[in-house]
């Protein structure tokens, strides 16, 4: 089977589209666009930017204007095996270099770059969606799918927060116990978000966390220890609608543990909500399923790496 020619309106026909490329696309060049990257995901799949350069099978070709005036921009596109990166140019990279063989396997100038790719066209314009088209709306969770598809790039690019290497970052045996518990393991990596990270603030504002101070407030005026216990962050569908920070606290983190609670003699109270980022194996039944089941699939192969989360709260309380 011979790989799929086709072509759109500024590239020859044997462009390579990468993670980025398609990244980087509004979601509707990427629909526009998407039975050329079908094409090529079929043939030698998506690759990131890291792995075109690192691989002796692409080269970069430099953005020219052909004959007829058209504007080609820069791009990758598969290097024939036997050429060379320095004189390969647009007119030398042929379709045909590119093939399977009778099992369906990549063979020739792509077939590094093949092997590296496990998601589909579909998926990877979802994560395009969950990380870029809704991060106005969602911060939040839009953040947790950088941080578990990307290598925690969006909490190294956090101020307020720190990513930690492995699980024995956590001091407390209480706390690396419960967030063991939620499914994290030794080696998982997490972050830690101080009070004034945003995503502080929003648990300290939320309704969830007032309605839990509420409930503990005799305990306190009564001078009782205060336990650690789950708190839920749960939505619905006039949320979508009317609420989209409740959306988002939901999807970042649906049901937690609160733990370390204080309040001190000036009422000021402070807690960290403890999570672990992972995704549930159910079926599709509401809006929040949708991302849910992406994740899961994601999760499963090995593209999405858990991780855990510390949030750091304080705050006033009005007793």
């Amino acid at each position: 089977m011979k790989y799929k020619n086709y072509r759109n309106s500024y590239t020859n026909e044997d462009k390579i589209y990468s993670r980025k490329n398609i990244a980087d696309m509004s979601v509707r060049e990427a629909f526009s666009r998407k039975d050329e990257i079908m094409a090529q995901h079929n043939s030698i799949g998506i690759p990131s930017e890291g792995e075109l350069k690192s691989s002796p099978n692409a080269v970069w070709v430099e953005a020219y204007t052909r004959d007829d005036g058209t504007e080609v921009r820069g791009h990758w596109r598969s290097k024939p095996e036997g050429s060379s990166a320095e004189n390969n140019t647009n007119d030398n990279v042929k379709s045909d270099d590119i093939t399977t063989d009778e099992q369906g396997t990549v063979t020739g100038g792509a077939s590094e770059i093949h092997k590296h790719n496990k998601m589909s066209v579909m998926e990877k314009i979802q994560e395009f969606g969950y990380e870029k088209g809704l991060h106005k709306i969602f911060p939040m969770s839009s953040d947790a799918t950088v941080n578990g598809m990307k290598n925690m790039e969006a909490a190294k690019n956090d101020k307020n927060a720190i990513v930690m290497n492995d699980l024995n970052a956590i001091d407390s045996i209480k706390n690396k116990n419960s967030l063991k518990t939620m499914g994290a393991k030794d080696n998982d990596r997490g972050v830690i978000y101080n009070e004034h990270s945003d995503v502080a603030i929003s648990f300290k504002n939320s309704s969830e966390l007032e309605e839990h101070l509420t409930k503990i407030r005799e305990d306190v005026i009564q001078g009782k220890p205060l336990k650690d216990e789950r708190i839920l962050f749960e939505s619905n569908k006039t949320d979508f609608l009317k609420n989209n920070q409740k959306i988002d606290k939901h999807a970042f983190i649906h049901e937690a543990m609160i733990v370390d609670q204080k309040v001190d003699d000036n009422g000021i109270y402070t807690a960290k909500i403890l999570d672990y980022s992972n995704f549930e194996d159910k079926p599709i039944e509401k809006l929040l399923d949708i991302p849910n089941k992406w994740g899961y699939d994601m999760q499963e192969r090995g593209l999405y790496k858990n991780y855990y989360i510390v949030i750091n709260i304080r705050k006033k309380v009005n007793w």
